[in-house]
């Protein structure tokens, strides 16, 4: 992982991740402050903002470092990013990632539903929540299974993937997530449940639900492990 490390990054932070392998790691150097975010939660709102100027990487900044051409490519950000990312990805010769894509939610409006239309056909995986899915098609709130079941189908009559062969799956909390693909009906898989006085911080269990389903390269056998990881990685 390409770590962007300013004046102002905490060693300690960079001991704990250091001692889980030097060689996961490629810190860069520069002068400016280490980008900074807050997730904030009121009830069942999810609010966050970038408290410094945020950098962006792009599969360009792996070129030559020890990890070129990834086997699999998870990335959050708006649809009208994302287009930039695969045409990038297209560039490159050789590499043809497995690629998860998961909206940003502040731009999980229906004006970016063009921009996820024109990028859906070279997207492995599209992977929102329940709000996030509902709130692209202008599908009122509050999420239900029959109206996430309506979004899945929606996206999957566009076109996911190359030749329409992609998945769809819609992360519902403690819905569970609904999975489905052009050939394959679709499933809820149930929430993996844990002592709610174990969970100390919900931040990161989507991105740990997408890495777990990237572990191999079919849905079937890895969504009920990706919910089960997610579960995982919310505990203390």
């Amino acid at each position: 992982m390409i770590v962007d490390r300013g004046a102002d990054f905490p060693a300690e932070i960079e001991s704990q991740l250091v001692a889980y392998g030097k060689d996961m790691w490629l810190f860069r150097d520069h002068s400016g402050q280490t980008t900074r975010a807050l997730n904030s939660y009121k009830g069942d709102h999810r609010g966050f903002e970038y408290l410094t100027p945020r950098i962006r990487l792009t599969p360009f900044d792996l070129k030559d470092t020890a990890f070129a051409n990834p086997r699999s490519l998870h990335f959050i950000c708006s649809p009208s990013r994302a287009s930039v990312i695969v045409s990038e990805i297209k560039a490159i010769d050789g590499w043809s990632p497995t690629t998860i894509y998961e909206p940003i939610p502040d731009r999980c409006v229906p004006e970016e539903l063009p921009a996820l239309i024109e990028v859906l056909p070279s997207i492995s995986i599209l992977s929102p929540n329940a709000e996030e899915a509902l709130s692209l098609l202008s599908i009122p709130l509050p999420a239900t299974k029959p109206k996430i079941e309506e979004a899945c189908a929606r996206f999957l009559e566009i076109g996911v993937g190359p030749g329409r062969d992609g998945w769809v799956i819609v992360r519902s909390g403690a819905l569970g997530a609904y999975v489905a693909s052009a050939e394959r009906k679709g499933e809820w898989i149930s929430a993996f449940w844990e002592d709610e006085q174990k969970v100390v911080d919900v931040t990161g269990a989507g991105n740990e639900y997408g890495q777990a389903l990237l572990e191999k390269r079919t849905c079937h056998v890895t969504e009920t492990r990706g919910d089960v990881a997610s579960g995982h990685g919310r505990n203390s």
